[in-house]
């Protein structure tokens, strides 16, 4: 059985065994560039909404939680 993991055009996927988490932040639109600093995630894009908040183009997403930063 294949397991399809819906993600609004950004994923978690774990390098050691290839399998995407169920972790989306929900961008609104495509993603083009990443950052990870500490446990937030930078996200630059076409998106107007992250983690359930406005953010046009550029946002922050806890990578725990589905949460945008304040």
């Amino acid at each position: 059985m294949d397991l399809m993991v819906m993600s609004g055009g950004i994923a978690k996927v774990y390098a050691a065994s290839a399998a995407v988490d169920t972790w989306n932040p929900n961008a609104s639109v495509a993603v083009y560039g990443i950052l990870l600093s500490g446990f937030i995630l930078y996200a630059a894009g076409l998106f107007a909404r992250i983690g359930g908040k406005p953010r046009f183009r550029l946002g922050g997403a806890r990578s725990f939680v589905r949460s945008a930063t304040s």
